[in-house]
């Protein structure tokens, strides 16, 4: 899935680049014209990571049952890493 953590990488970039530039302004104005003009930037970089963080995990619970359906032996490893990695609650 590079293509996915392609994505991810460039709007986690963009999200970094836009908490920079929040952090140096100055003033309240300044912050509210970013929040003004930025913000819907801002979400749907949010978005794009948390949509990509999110197929790559169901096609990593694909790929394990897959391997667990063909009886592959390092599934259950698979199947362990994927488990860890799910949100709790």
């Amino acid at each position: 899935m590079p293509s996915l953590a392609r994505q991810r990488s460039l709007h986690l970039e963009a999200l970094s680049k836009r908490q920079l530039r929040f952090s140096s302004l100055n003033s309240d104005k300044q912050r509210k014209a970013w929040m003004e003009d930025d913000f819907s930037e801002l979400l749907r970089n949010a978005h794009a990571v948390a949509a990509a963080e999110q197929a790559w995990l169901i096609y990593q619970l694909i790929r394990a049952a897959h391997l667990r359906s063909t009886g592959q032996m390092e599934d259950e490893v698979l199947v362990s890493r994927v488990v860890s990695l799910l949100p709790v609650g």
